[in-house]
């Protein structure tokens, strides 16, 4: 591989000029690094012949199958072609990921082939990797934030960011946050083709933690999994934060855990706190079940105040299960707001909401994971159909 691209993370655009079993040749045309690329100059590969390989499932694994009946079956040589690729630390480039039209998946076949395999595709706007399955789509964003979608046959439409998901991280007193401090995963595509993906997103924060996250969708499930790991030789994790937030996307009215059941009718208003500030937060500690079940109440419309892609409110029945027992300085708590963070929405301060879900490790604990999952979502298949799936 060419020094120029060492580190490269991103998109580039040529013509193929040719194909084997194991990728294919591009004469590259233009090169776009995406913000975790480590690449010095790779603006001067332009007009240059590059080798672009099939990525690999795992060591020793065979080349992903997805990306390989792409490019063997459906693009020609003398074609304009855009890829997102990556170094893969093995002397070469390999492709990372499809975006979501060079899957083929048009409307019509997603509609006759539904629910399908999970699809990995790029995102060229937030310069990352998501992936869906037909009832979840899961979206790292340059927010900071990982995004929950979750499709409706009800209303034929995907509903975006009903909730997400951000992660916080303590080394040295420390704390960082994924939203607040923006940072975006570097996501490798673990396995695609068949019923399940793998991917891995690769986190490097401030003060410096250094860890990644595995994650995995199974086909039609509307379920996620996510189980952290912290990096060889990088500094000591002393907390780890899982951090659901609801906010009015998808208002979440009640939560249960264990013989606890939060109403948040009956906490007393108006909350603490002015409207940027953490409002009303319940602390628990020495939980034995670490299954946290909440859910809002269902919308005929969205609420006029909140911007265009919030949505109505579904009533979703979500689900968070922590993948290891409470230990004694760990801690789960609640966040409940009746105001949102952002001063344009003029949400009335009767409608209170609890807006987050705080599971904290402390100290970190290697392998921990979390699981989160729609548990009411046959509901939706019931009364809907796929006749005209976006």
């Amino acid at each position: 591989m060419l020094d120029e691209m060492k580190g490269f993370y991103g998109l580039i655009e040529g013509t193929v000029s040719s194909k084997t079993t194991k990728g294919f040749t591009l004469k590259i045309t233009a090169v776009k690094s995406w913000r975790d690329s480590k690449a010095k100059a790779p603006e001067t590969v332009r007009g240059k012949q590059l080798f672009i390989t099939f990525g690999k499932q795992g060591p020793g694994q065979a080349v992903n199958p997805v990306q390989r009946d792409f490019i063997l079956k459906r693009v020609k040589t003398g074609q304009n072609l855009g890829i997102a690729v990556h170094d893969n630390g093995d002397a070469g480039l390999s492709l990372l990921a499809l975006s979501r039209s060079q899957h083929g998946l048009e409307l019509w076949e997603r509609k006759k082939n539904w629910p399908y395999n999970p699809v990995i595709s790029w995102d060229e706007k937030e310069e990352t990797i998501f992936c869906e399955n037909g009832s979840l789509r899961v979206r790292p964003s340059h927010f900071g934030i990982i995004w929950f979608d979750i499709y409706s046959p009800a209303d034929a439409r995907w509903y975006f960011s009903k909730n997400n998901l951000d992660l916080t991280v303590m080394v040295g007193k420390k704390w960082n946050n994924t939203e607040l401090d923006t940072i975006i995963p570097r996501v490798e595509v673990l396995a695609e083709g068949g019923e399940e993906a793998r991917l891995r997103y690769n986190y490097i924060f401030p003060n410096g933690a250094r860890f990644y996250v595995d994650v995995s969708m199974r086909k039609g499930e509307p379920e996620v999994f996510f189980r952290v790991h912290a990096k060889p030789g990088a500094k000591e994790i002393e907390g780890f934060q899982w951090n659901i937030s609801n906010g009015q996307s998808e208002a979440v009215a009640r939560l249960e855990f264990g013989e606890e059941k939060v109403l948040v009718r009956d906490l007393p208003l108006p909350f603490p706190g002015a409207r940027v500030e953490v409002q009303k937060v319940l602390w628990y500690r020495n939980l034995k079940d670490v299954v946290f079940r909440f859910s809002g109440d269902e919308t005929r419309e969205p609420d006029p105040n909140n911007p265009w892609w919030m949505g109505r409110v579904l009533g979703l029945k979500q689900e968070a299960t922590w993948g290891s027992p409470m230990r004694a300085g760990d801690w789960f708590a609640l966040e409940a707001r009746d105001q949102p963070w952002q001063p344009h929405w003029k949400v009335p301060k009767t409608i209170p909401w609890i807006e987050g879900l705080w599971f904290i490790r402390k100290p970190f604990l290697e392998g921990d994971s979390l699981t989160y999952r729609i548990n009411n979502y046959q509901d939706f298949l019931k009364v809907g159909s796929t006749k005209d799936m976006e």
